[in-house]
Order: structure tokens, then C-alpha cells, then sequence
């Protein structure tokens, strides 16, 4: 459902306050990082291509209002850390069959600006025949 409002701006010249640009580029980080409107049943969510298009029409707004540095993008990284057969999700396991010596890692993934949870990273790696295979389960749909 795609939700349209017809709106019109007050007559005269329109006016903003500093304080007021500031709140809605607050506003706009933290809908970019926590807000969603689309959810399957197992509890994943993420971010329509509609709700995309708008939050990149409000950054264009806000970058009109707002004069901050250029923020790095991208995604973001933990170190990895070995893991156990049951934190692994089950294709990852058909892949390394009945191989010996594997050793499981994981690593969780965030978008830069916004910092918000984008995922995790899954590897498989069998330093004896110098191979690794992996997979990365996402949450949520991010503007890539």
C-alpha cells in the first residue's frame, strides 16, 4: 500500500532554525538505522525499494540543511571469531560434507552510517587444502 499525502506549503517564505535542521537530520539517521516496513514470519525485516526512494529524497533535503563532514560508506565488519557446528546455518555445512579439520568462523556486518545490523558473515576454512566457502544471511535490505 503505498501511502500518499497531498500536502501544501504554508504561503510566504519558509523558514527552518537551526535546531530544527539538526532534529531532522537526527530524525533521518534513526529512521535509516531502525526503521523498516516490510517483515517476513521469522521475524526478518527490512527496507522497501518506496521507503528507500524517500529516505534518499529526505537526505537530499537534509544535505541541503545540514553541513556535516562526508561520511564514510560501506559496511563494517567484526573480527572474526571461531564458532560451532550449530551456529552454522545448515547449507553452509551440505558445502563442507564430511571434511575434517574445517574450522568455523563468524563475523557480524553493519552498514557504516547509519551503524545499523546489516547481517553476519558465516566461513568455512580448510587451511589443509587451502579452500574456504561461506555465506552471509542478510537481515534486512540496505541501499548497496
Amino acid at each position: 500500500m503505498d501511502l500518499i499525502v497531498d500536502v501544501t506549503p504554508k504561503p510566504g517564505p519558509l523558514v527552518i532554525t537551526e535546531d530544527d535542521a539538526i532534529a531532522f537530520a537526527d530524525f533521518l539517521t534513526f529512521v535509516s538505522a531502525y526503521c523498516s516496513d516490510k517483515s517476513e514470519r521469522d521475524g526478518r525485516r527490512w527496507k522497501s525499494k518506496d521507503l528507500l526512494e524517500r529516505l534518499d529524497r529526505m537526505r537530499g533535503l537534509c544535505d541541503k540543511l545540514i553541513d556535516e563532514p562526508e561520511i564514510e560508506q560501506g559496511t563494517y565488519w567484526t573480527p572474526y571469531s571461531e564458532c560451532q557446528v550449530d551456529e552454522i546455518q545448515p547449507i553452509l555445512l551440505q558445502e563442507i560434507g564430511n571434511r575434517t579439520g574445517v574450522k568455523l568462523y563468524y563475523a557480524s556486518l553493519f552498514d557504516i552510517p547509519s551503524g545499523a545490523p546489516i547481517g553476519h558473515i558465516e566461513l568455512a576454512v580448510d587451511t589443509e587444502v587451502k579452500e574456504a566457502c561461506g555465506l552471509w544471511p542478510v537481515l534486512h535490505s540496505l541501499r548497496l
